[in-house]
């Protein structure tokens, strides 16, 4: 039923080039997730995420709750300017991450990017001391 449509296109284009546009990486493209080094420095959690390619503004860094999410998202635009252009081409890239963390303290935690690396510090909550009491036998 397909195959004068899939031959018209053939004759039109060459057939690598018709196999590689069904190929595109806008078909196969999905959230990725972020790389990340999990680590205790000086009594803080440190996380080290990398962004390669994404600029600091593109990045969010949100807390709900326990909750400490990394995103970024990039916008890119490719247009051949030619009136009558074969292929023009835009694609979103986005990575999201999310950790959860006991007793996150959201106005305490830093964030610095640079080279692509995000590290946000992050303070270990203090260690509840265990309360002993004494129980009275009646």
């Amino acid at each position: 039923m397909f195959e004068p449509v899939v031959y018209n296109r053939n004759r039109l284009f060459p057939r690598s080039w018709f196999r590689d546009f069904l190929n595109d990486d806008f078909f196969s493209n999905r959230l990725a997730s972020i790389k990340a080094d999990i680590f205790e420095e000086d009594g803080n959690l440190v996380i080290e995420a990398e962004l390669p390619g994404f600029e600091k503004d593109e990045i969010k860094v949100q807390v709900n709750d326990n909750q400490l999410t990394i995103s970024a998202e990039r916008n890119q635009a490719t247009e051949e300017n030619a009136e009558n252009y074969i292929r023009r081409e835009r694609s979103v890239n986005q990575v999201c991450r999310t950790f959860i963390v006991e007793d996150l303290d959201a106005e305490k935690i830093a964030a610095k990017f640079e080279n692509g690396l995000l590290r946000l510090t992050v303070p270990k909550p203090e260690q509840a001391q265990p309360e002993s009491k004494e129980i009275e036998i009646n």
